[in-house]
């Protein structure tokens, strides 16, 4: 598969290098699903940066987690662009829903597991 690049690509990119080198304080899930996230932007020619979430939220209202946990994360890593396009990766992260929330009575939806 050949890779692409478009300037909207490079710059999501750049934003994820900024992010996981500017101390920024980020949670090894947050860390590890931005390195999958990148992976993934570099073989899948057609995902759109905003289809993954790698930030954790809390607050008021409910938690919101990481698209993917820190072993599918790592998983995604291990794959060449030619495994992700074998196992259809792209397609199925594109389909994802959007991420997992934790309500406050203590029902969740679980993580995405795209990666077998």
């Amino acid at each position: 598969m050949a890779e692409q690049r478009s300037p909207w690509r490079i710059a999501a990119l750049s934003l994820v290098v900024l992010a996981t080198a500017g101390g920024s304080g980020l949670r090894e899930d947050e860390l590890e699903c931005e390195q999958a996230a990148a992976h993934l932007l570099r073989c899948c020619p057609t995902l759109h940066p905003g289809a993954l979430a790698c930030q954790y939220e809390t607050g008021c209202g409910p938690t919101v987690e990481t698209t993917f946990s820190v072993p599918e994360s790592q998983c995604i890593q291990s794959l060449s662009c030619e495994q992700i396009d074998e196992r259809r990766l792209c397609e199925r992260v594109a389909d994802l829903d959007p991420p997992v929330v934790h309500f406050d009575d203590g029902g969740t939806e679980s993580r995405y597991e795209v990666c077998p």
